[in-house]
């Protein structure tokens, strides 16, 4: 698992999704499936999180962590 959370980083990010990580995408909320990985984008205000695991995750779950956002520093 590998969470990106306004610059700082948790976790080790899989060799094969590096180039992927880089791409600045301007979307809200997205998730995106390579291979056996899913890719979180979670965007509110000026806080941003790219979260990779093998878990699929439903709607609620990343409203969720949109609201989440606002209670990070």
């Amino acid at each position: 698992s590998y969470i990106k959370i306004n610059g700082e980083e948790y976790g080790t990010l899989p060799d094969e999704l590096k180039d992927i990580i880089n791409i600045n995408l301007d979307v809200d909320l997205n998730q995106i499936k390579i291979k056996d990985k899913y890719i979180y984008i979670i965007k509110k205000n000026n806080k941003k999180m790219i979260a990779i695991g093998d878990l699929y995750l439903d709607y609620l779950t990343l409203r969720f962590l949109e609201d989440f956002l606002d209670y990070l520093a």
